[in-house]
């Protein structure tokens, strides 16, 4: 039986990562360096931790007047700075309110577990009314490995008090999807139709979170 679902936050509760690229694409033409869109990409769903940045760098540098450490430090001052510009109710996926409150109706636990620092996700749940259903928020700042290792998924299911068997995990990144596989849980994909992401080594794929219903009951899981 299905005791808790653990969610990542960008491209699963919000449409976001499209806002995010132009806020990132914004940050490196206020440096002084241009690159086109597509290049930001691969970078969608991996951890400040990870140096997917460093391929940019490294294909830039030349027009980047300091380090990558400094480059990577402005980029995430940059991002933090200007992302609480937007309210993430307009990018939240409208039917999330609605599986939240249904999944606390059945008494199964919610815990979200992104590569984003903390206090984004808790101002950004709070945007989106979705704060007072969440048991459990765990970061990928908190650990040493981030996506695509287990740690962060296999640590929200210990705070939860439920075993694999016992978890579905939504993701949408191909780092995040490898990550929730790994930890042992059943891994839902939302459908990504933009950044061509990887996606195949999902149990399932659905194209909105009440499909999950319907699935969850045809695996017999509720």
């Amino acid at each position: 039986m299905l005791k808790a679902m653990i969610f990542d936050f960008d491209g699963v509760i919000c449409d976001s990562e499209m806002y995010h690229v132009e806020v990132w694409s914004d940050f490196i033409q206020s440096e002084g360096f241009h690159i086109a869109k597509e290049e930001i990409y691969p970078c969608i769903g991996a951890s400040a931790m990870l140096d997917v940045w460093r391929v940019i760098y490294d294909r830039h540098q030349d027009e980047i007047p300091y380090s990558y450490q400094e480059y990577r430090s402005k980029m995430r001052e940059y991002f933090y700075q200007h992302d609480f510009d937007k309210n993430y109710i307009e990018l939240m996926y409208p039917e999330m309110p609605r599986f939240f409150k249904w999944l606390k109706k059945h008494g199964i636990k919610i815990g979200v577990a992104s590569s984003s620092a903390e206090h984004y996700m808790q101002i950004h749940l709070k945007e989106c009314g979705l704060f007072e259903y969440v048991d459990v928020i765990v970061t990928g700042y908190m650990f040493k490995v981030s996506k695509p290792h287990p740690e962060i998924y296999l640590t929200t299911m210990k705070m939860l008090g439920v075993d694999a068997n016992e978890t579905v995990i939504m993701e949408d990144s191909t780092y995040g999807i490898q990550a929730a596989k790994a930890a042992g849980a059943l891994t839902i994909a939302r459908k990504e139709h933009v950044f061509n992401l990887d996606q195949k080594e999902a149990d399932y794929r659905v194209d909105s979170a009440e499909e999950i219903i319907e699935l969850l009951k045809e695996l017999k899981m509720i």
